[in-house]
């Protein structure tokens, strides 16, 4: 059974097991009025209450990186050939779907500002960030969200995504101004990117010519002319990063990072970025730990299959130096890896479960949400072991109350 949203506004949901910070009440009711948990009681049974059975109650997980949209956008798995894009409302509606039924309350829709293999062709980054922006106004069960993707070596990036990071998102229920989402991605600059920015290697100039130039003699004219259009660009990039910078460091925006090695980590730190996103290997990530970066890990590496490692995030999550799961276009994921983490033994339930809730929460500045507690929204999720896999048998929404830009 699924409520979108709840009914009256007030909702008491009983017998069930609520998944607080750092614990599991046993036999708790929880009290929801106007879109927000009023009061958790033990032992106390109201009547016409909802009867949770002894399920978990789980603050909704929210998404941090959703990678989704793409997919749907192209109508993968809907059978071979070229065509055209699907409309964008359609699109979206599909993979909310997806998202409900997988108990995400929260998604921040990855959204590239920058042509890529993967995106669907003729459907621009503006029209996806306004689809969604329309969507937040209709109550849906799902609050949709962008995280705006840069390329760090694409100009055009920046000069599109410009317009978006000016504006701030908000909520009608008094929730504080959140400040957009922005994941720089520094994968094709070889994961890292420094202040001045690397001078790329060009091609036609050979170690050998270092010493004809000692000699008075110069590069080709087209290499030289190179290395000018390559020193040009670093030096665009470097303007955009310390722009970008002033804005993280403000709190204009909030930004992570993808794609970093250690040297990337150090660059991050120093734009004033909160998060790395799945960090190559466990020494990057520690090093980004030991910054004060949030670390934020691949949920599907916990999910054993052939040929797939889990050794990464699982010892990150061990070593307590992970503070959040993404899980690209699998959002069924976020659960199941948080129970699998708990079931092999390197955290508890309620710490796992904080990995998909409170910590992406937490890092993306919503700090209403990801925590059964009172005076947080009342974004829950009624969740039963199903054999070794959890299955959601129940979404409580607040009532559409949200406003995408104000």
């Amino acid at each position: 059974m699924q409520r979108y949203p709840m009914p009256d506004d007030h909702l008491v949901v009983s017998g069930v097991r609520a998944m607080l910070d750092g614990r599991i009440l046993d036999d708790a009711t929880i009290v929801c009025d106007q879109g927000r948990i009023a009061a958790i009681e033990e032992g106390v049974h109201r009547s016409g209450a909802v009867d949770g059975r002894g399920a978990f109650c789980v603050a909704a997980p929210v998404s941090l990186q959703a990678r989704g949209l793409d997919a749907e956008l192209r109508g993968d798995g809907a059978g071979g050939g070229t065509r055209a894009p699907l409309p964008p409302d359609f699109a979206l509606r599909s993979l909310e779907g997806r998202l409900a039924a997988a108990g995400v309350g929260t998604a921040f829709h990855l959204v590239s500002f920058a042509p890529a293999v993967d995106a669907a062709p003729g459907v621009a980054a503006d029209d996806l960030c306004a689809e969604i922006a329309r969507r937040r106004t209709q109550a849906p069960p799902v609050d949709h969200r962008v995280v705006h993707g840069i390329d760090a070596g694409a100009d055009e990036a920046w000069a599109a995504a410009r317009p978006h990071l000016e504006r701030f998102d908000d909520l009608v229920d008094g929730s504080p101004l959140v400040p957009p989402l922005v994941s720089l991605d520094l994968t094709g600059r070889g994961g890292t990117v420094t202040a001045p920015v690397r001078v790329p290697v060009v091609t036609g100039v050979r170690a050998e010519d270092d010493e004809a130039a000692d000699d008075g003699s110069t590069a080709d004219g087209a290499a030289a002319a190179e290395l000018s259009d390559a020193d040009h660009r670093d030096d665009e990039l470097e303007a955009h990063l310390r722009a970008l910078g002033a804005a993280a460091v403000g709190g204009d925006v909030t930004l992570v990072v993808r794609g970093a090695d250690e040297s990337g980590v150090e660059l991050a730190s120093g734009l004033g970025a909160v998060a790395v996103v799945s960090p190559p290997d466990v020494d990057t990530a520690v090093a980004a730990d030991g910054l004060g970066l949030a670390v934020v890990a691949d949920a599907l590496d916990v999910l054993p299959a052939p040929g797939r490692s889990s050794a990464t995030t699982i010892e990150l999550v061990s070593r307590g130096c992970c503070r959040a799961l993404v899980s690209g276009g699998t959002p069924a994921a976020l659960l199941a890896a948080a129970f699998e983490l708990a079931r092999v033994g390197v955290a508890t339930l309620p710490e796992t479960i904080g990995l998909v809730t409170r910590g992406p929460a937490g890092i993306a500045g919503l700090h209403d949400r990801g925590r059964v507690a009172v005076g947080c929204r009342a974004d829950l999720v009624l969740v039963r072991p199903d054999g070794r896999w959890p299955r959601v048998v129940d979404v409580l929404r607040p009532p559409g109350d949200l406003d995408p830009m104000r």
